[in-house]
Formats: structure tokens, sequence, C-alpha cells
């Protein structure tokens, strides 16, 4: 009896079993389930998108990183999976409500649109220009993990020509603080190199609260050698968010024709290329790396141990308690030796180490010996030779005890966030405003080694961000108001053509027919006079009967020494009597731009509009429909690399007494003045006067009389004239220069005398009536009067000094405990 009870308490077991069901089995069985639902799912989708990334950007960061007032690249991954697609896609950024956040503070929202085809079961990624807004204080917010993720990127997908949606995302973005700029590794071997990120020079501490006072100029971006052409930016315009760019053992022509063209404007501009040497050096040769390599010739050496000594005794430095670690190696570090390039020099105290050049505004700098070396990585002083020497920032001083803090020293002291100590990127048509303007005393009173230091902490945007407190827009958009809407013409004129018609009408009309015996004709040709006038005035004072345009633009050119592009800063004023709607688009897509910024507090219409900025687009890159209404002006601002067809080339004799210009582009320039701040502080000037394309011109160079930063030379041009200025809230405003073409006066005074020159800079002022800019606004206005400013940069300034931290940074917590 028992044993039929086990049998059957076995069997029923048995018969439950399939019923129930292994619960390990089952949770495997479920987590492959989702898998496949997932998929199905996907493949269910009648389009499917992959995250959209900004670009740079690295894979292990699933979130995109912004700076407010940024243009930037973005790609997107699309798939058709029911059939054949043609779809227009709408990407703007928007609040934590979902409204799309405007790009000037105005009442205007704009969708940066694209249209795509696309074909069943094809991926296809798609590129596009997006501009980042300015942020009202009440859109940010702080999330648990205590990042700001203040604004999302929404994408819309919808059918073209019909408007129905078919996909919908958003992505949120993290936010950069104005002085954090994006400092891009790569590389072939990501994992080699991920000792940036561990750097107190990446990330240090402020005070002993590490979370909450953090200085963290930069974000490490790794880019696989094989991901760089697809998550590199191709454009300048796009990569001002971008400081520092680490070449290692890459092959350099993994870069696409547009990246390298954009690298070299990003160098000229301010961006720092930091190589690798030995292991960057077999791909540098056969790219253009070559033509700015500080090092050439090189070959392959080994470091001795007199020069290692030299070496540890400049820069070992000491942990807070006296201890010092010496760099010490156990065997020999193998080193490149080679010649100084022309204008390059080894760093101070690290020659045959360290070389650096400084090509336009920008810096390339080359260490002879491997960057990834353990000796170096497991040094503790090597953080601070990578912050003073190789970043070329001020040294720090940490402080010891229950306040420990790490601070700039001296002079520097308080600027630890300010966005001038993290790139030396500069875009002057954008950077120069009230926080970075300087006047003559600061000039002369502050050394090279000093001159950020009367910078002020107030600045409202990044370096190399669109700023609509910019002194260029303010005082373009200024003169563009004062001098845009329809010429009238003077009276004189008036008289002169009355006088003239008169004068043909009755006494040249009765002699021509008196001496052909036909007087009666004369009574005939009247009216034919008159009609024939009437088509000569409107002609002569370039006026449409009841329809007029006209077009003003104020160009802002600024070039680099012997280099043949230059970045053209452009604004237009568009006055119409009545109501249209313009079109501004780039044909080649090699620019952009939108209507200009309004600073903080400035108002425009009432009427919300929402604008449409098309990218890759057969009609043009830019705005297809900007509608000005009757009898105002509407104003826009534009910015593109132009080609010069060759180089504006200075050079300075060796004692700087004289100076010689020779042009090789196509633009004439006129009045030219020469500004610079000798090795000695002092403000130094010469008169170059015009030159024109294939013309070269050569001047002294004198010391300035009563540090004047004005040439006396623009007073004898009305268009030139130093105005009566008057600083009020809205901008810089002149008066008693009224003048019928665009007046520059204002512009060429508040770059001569605020720009902020530093020791060994020199710098050149010109203008242009030429007008290189590829941007097709139509349609076409009957009046149009155009002028440039034009900024020429002769000689950067000097680096100065570097000098080690004065302790060592990662003992402090130890310390304190």
């Amino acid at each position: 009896m028992e044993k039929r009870r086990s049998w059957f308490g076995m069997w029923a077991l048995l018969l439950l079993l399939p019923l129930v069901g292994c619960r390990g089995c089952t949770q495997s069985s479920t987590s492959k389930d989702t898998a496949k639902e997932e998929e199905l799912k996907k493949k269910k989708q009648r389009l499917v998108a992959d995250e959209l990334r900004t670009l740079p950007y690295t894979k292990d960061n699933p979130l995109n990183v912004v700076k407010p007032g940024h243009w930037y690249q973005v790609r997107n991954k699309v798939k058709a999976n029911y059939g054949d697609e043609s779809l227009t896609v709408a990407i703007s950024v928007v609040d934590r409500e979902g409204n799309p956040l405007s790009p000037g503070w105005g009442n205007d929202s704009v969708f940066f649109m694209r249209d795509l085809s696309l074909a069943t079961g094809q991926d296809k990624v798609i590129d596009a220009a997006i501009f980042h807004p300015f942020l009202p204080a009440e859109t940010t917010q702080e999330t648990e993990s205590g990042v700001k993720r203040t604004t999302t990127i929404r994408t819309r997908y919808s059918l073209r020509g019909i408007g129905t949606l078919v996909l919908e995302e958003n992505f949120p973005c993290n936010m950069f603080e104005g002085y954090q700029y994006d400092f891009v590794v790569l590389s072939r071997d990501i994992s080699r190199h991920l000792f940036w990120r561990g750097l107190d020079s990446i990330v240090w501490r402020q005070s002993e609260e590490i979370e909450a006072n953090r200085v963290t100029p930069h974000r490490v971006v790794d880019i696989n050698e094989d991901e760089i052409a697809a998550q590199l930016p191709s454009r300048l315009a796009t990569m001002t968010s971008m400081s520092h760019l680490v070449i290692n053992d890459i092959n350099l022509s993994v870069l696409n024709p547009e990246q390298q063209l954009a690298l070299s404007d990003w160098l000229h501009f301010g961006g720092t290329i930091i190589i690798n040497g030995p292991e960057a050096v077999a791909s540098m040769e056969s790219s253009q790396l070559k033509e700015w390599a500080p090092l050439t010739n090189t070959s392959k050496g080994e470091w001795t141990e007199e020069s290692q000594l030299e070496f540890d005794s400049a820069w070992t430095i000491r942990i807070a308690g006296g201890e010092r670690i010496r760099f010490q190696s156990d065997r020999k570090i193998p080193i490149l030796s080679g010649t100084l390039a022309p204008g390059a020099n080894w760093v101070p105290t690290l020659d045959g180490l360290v070389a650096e050049r400084l090509i336009g505004q920008g810096r390339v700098v080359m260490t002879t010996f491997p960057l990834t070396d353990a000796a170096f990585l497991r040094w503790p002083s090597y953080s601070s030779l990578i912050h003073n020497a190789i970043l070329r920032k001020p040294h720090r001083a940490p402080t010891l005890g229950t306040d420990a803090s790490t601070q700039f020293a001296d002079s520097f002291r308080g600027t630890e966030r300010n966005p001038i100590h993290s790139t030396r990127l500069r875009m002057w048509a954008r950077d120069l405003d009230a926080t970075t303007e300087r006047t003559e005393s600061e000039v002369l009173e502050k050394g090279a080694e000093n001159a950020g230091a009367k910078f002020a902490f107030t600045k409202k945007t990044s370096l190399g961000a669109w700023n609509p407190s910019s002194s260029v827009v303010e005082q373009a958009t200024l003169c563009l108001r004062e001098s845009s809407g329809i010429s009238v013409p003077k009276v004189e004129t008036i008289l002169k053509l009355l006088l003239g018609y008169l004068v043909v009408l009755v006494p040249v009309n009765w002699l021509f027919f008196r001496l052909l015996r036909r007087v009666e004709l004369a009574w005939v040709a009247a009216p034919v006079i008159a009609m024939l006038g009437a088509v000569y005035v409107a002609g002569s004072v370039r006026l449409d009967v009841g329809f007029s345009r006209s077009q003003t633009s104020f160009g802002f050119l600024e070039c680099h020494n012997d280099y043949p592009r230059g970045m053209l800063s452009s604004y237009y004023a568009l006055y119409t009597s009545l109501s249209t709607n313009y079109a501004a688009v780039y044909k080649e897509g090699n620019g952009i731009v939108a209507p200009v910024l309004r600073a903080t507090g400035r108002t425009g219409s009432r009427d919300k509009q929402e604008l449409e900025y098309w990218n890759a687009d057969d009609r043009g890159v830019g705005l297809q429909r900007f509608p000005v209404l009757s009898n105002s002006t509407g104003i826009l601002q534009s910015e593109e690399m132009v080609e010069l067809s060759g180089p504006l080339r200075w050079q300075l004799n060796s004692d700087k007494s004289k100076i010689q210009v020779i042009n090789e582009s196509t633009l004439p320039v006129r009045d030219i003045g020469v500004l610079g701040v000798d090795e000695q502080g002092k403000l130094v000037t010469s008169w170059i006067g015009s030159i024109e394309p294939g013309q070269s011109v050569a001047e002294s160079v004198q010391i300035a009389s009563d540090n004047q930063r004005w040439f006396e030379q623009w007073e004898s041009d009305p268009i030139l004239r130093k105005p009566d200025l008057i600083r009020e809230s809205d901008g810089l405003l002149w008066t008693e220069n009224a003048v019928d073409d665009v007046y520059l006066g204002a512009m060429l005074l508040t770059v001569a005398q605020r720009y902020p020159l530093q020791v060994g800079e020199y710098i050149a002022i010109g203008w242009t009536d030429a007008n290189p800019s590829l941007l097709e606004i139509s349609p076409t206005s009957s009046q149009q009067k155009h002028k440039t400013v034009v900024l020429m940069h002769i000689r950067p300034a000097s680096m100065g000094n570097v000098q080690p931290d004065t302790r060592i940074f990662a003992n402090l917590e130890k310390e304190e405990n």
C-alpha cells in the first residue's frame, strides 16, 4: 500500500512539472523571448532610428553633451521596414514642457529640416547642423545625480509634402558649463590612452567637498581610428566646443577631405593639437600634420641618464608633507630627436622633450617621449607636467587642512573656471565683448604671463559661442539700422535731373527739329522724351515705382598670417516697402545663417514665428523663407569660411623695426593700420595704407606716441571717421557722422582701442568693399551697399615661461585624514 502511494506521488509530480515548469529554464527563455520581442517590435515599426548623437562623441557616454550658443553637427541612423520612404525630418531643441526654445531669447522658434529618401531595409545616416539656444533661467533643473539636464533634442520624421507624422523621438542632453570643452583623443586602441581621464589636470578638486567643488575644464572624448570619420565634426562652425585634439598612433588618412580642411581652420583659429611623438611620427610623414609639426627630420634615440636627472630636478614636485617621489625608469626610454621647424621652440626647461609651435592663433605641441610610457604614468608629478607644460595652463597651489583647496597661484587665483584657461579658440566676431575688451593701459600694464588675469569672470557666453552681446554684432546691427532703408535722392540731384530734363525737352528738342525743318514733330517727340526721362530718373536713383527693396550688409573678415582662408561674419539688413519672404541660402552648404541674436532684455516682435533652417537641400542650406513685414527691416547674420585665393603674408624683420606685407589674395584691402605690443611692453604702430592683389608694401614700425590706438589717416574718409560715442545699455551710439554709405568708423574704433593685445602680438586692421561671401539672398534688391572690416593677425602673443604646481594633489585627502 505504501509502495502504491509513493508511486502515485511520483507520477503526480511528473504530471505537474510540465504545467509549472522549471523556474531557471523559464527565466532564461523569458529573457530570450524579450529580446526576440524587441527585435520583432522594431521590425513591425514603419521607421526605426538609432540614438541621435552630437559630434564629437564617445560610445561609452549614451547622453549628448552640449553647450548653449554653439552649433553642432548631429548624426542619426534610420531604416525603413515596410517600403521605400520619402520623408522630412525636423529637429528642434525643446524645454521640459516640450516647447521649442528660441535661438535668441526672442519669440521665434527654429526647426532644423532635412529631406531624405530611404530604401526598404537599408540603413541611412543623416547629418544636420543645429544651433543649441541659450537657456533662460527657468529651464534649468537638477536631477538626482546632480547633473543638469535642461534641454532635449527632438526629432520628428514625417511624410514629405504631406506632413503625416511617422516617428517622433526625444534625446536628453547634459549641459556643459561655459568653461568646459571637449578634449578629443584619437587612437587605434582606446584602452591604452584612458590615463587622460584620471589626470587631475582634467578633473581637479577646488575644495574638500569633491563632488560639489570640482574644476572640470575638459570632457575626454576617446575615438577609435575606425570611427573617426563618423564621430568627428567636419567643419569649423561645429568644432567650437573642442579645445584639444590628441593624435596618437592613428593613420590620418582616415580623415575625409572635409575633416582635414576643418581641422586646419580649427587650428588656425585657436585649436591645440598634441602629438604623441613616437606613436604618431610614422603616419605624420604622409599627412598635413607634417607641415604643422614643431619637429622635422625626426629619428629614434634614447633618453640619456644626465637629461633624465635634469628633468627630475626641474619637474618632480613634493607631496604635501615633504616627500618627493622621483621620476624613475627601469629601462632606457626611447625618444625622438629632430630639428625644430621654423617658428618652433622647446618648452622652457624641457629641451629635447616637448616642442611647441604656434600656427595662427592655435598651438601644436609634440612630445619626443611616448605619453603612455609606464615610467611617466606611475610618476606622481606627471599631471603637473601635462597641466603646465603640455596644456600651458597657470600653475596651481593646493593648501592643507580642513579648508584644503586647489587654486591657481598668484594673479590667476579665482579664475579657475574662466574659459580663457581651457581653450585658445578665439573668433573675435563672437568673442569681442565687454568681458574680453581691454583698454590701452590694461594692455601695457600686463605682461604676457598675466595677460589673462584682467579678463572678467562674468562672461555670459563661452569662448567660441554665438554671442548676442558681441561688440561686433552690436556695432554692425546699429550701423545697419542707421543706414538701411530706401535712400531718398538729395535735393541737388533732383534739381540737376529736372534741369536736364527741361533742357532736353524744350531747347534741344526744338533746335533739333528746326534744323530738320520739321518743327511740328517736336510735339510728337515730347511724350517720348518724357517716358525716357522717367526711366533714366528711376535708374539714377535706383527706385521702382510703388515697390522698393534695399539690402545693406556689413562684413567682418578675420584672417591669419600666411593662411589662404578667412572667417567672414556678415550682417544683413533687408528693407522692403511691401511684405516679402526672403530666402538666404548657401548653394554649396558651406556656411550658416540665422536671424541676429538678441541679448537678454531686448524684445522683438510679439508675433511668434516658426523658422525652418534647411540642411543638405538642393535649393540651398539656410533659411528658405525669412519673412519681412512691409516698411520694416529684417536683420540676418551669417558665418562662413571663405577662400581668399592666396594669403596675406606678413613678415617682421629681426629687430621688429620694419614690417612687410605681400597680398597674394584676390582681395584689395584699404587703409591698413598695424598695432602691436613689443617684448618690452611698448605699443607700436605702422601705417601700411592700401594694398592691391599681387602688391607688396614695406613700412617702418614706430613706438606709438601717447599710446594712441587710432590712425589719423582714417579721419580723412567720412565712412572711417572716429564717432562721437555714448555708452548706453543697448550698445554704442554715434552722432554727427551721417553718411550715405556703410559707416565703419565705430567698428574700427572698437577693434583698434578695445582688442586685447598681449605682449608680442601684432594685428592689422583695414577694410574692403569686396564681398567674398557665397550667401545668396533672393529676391534681389535694387539698392545694395556693402563694406567689410578686415582684422589680420600678424603674430600671436608670446608664450612666456612655465612653472610646475607647488605640490602634488593626489595625496591631499590622505594628509587631511
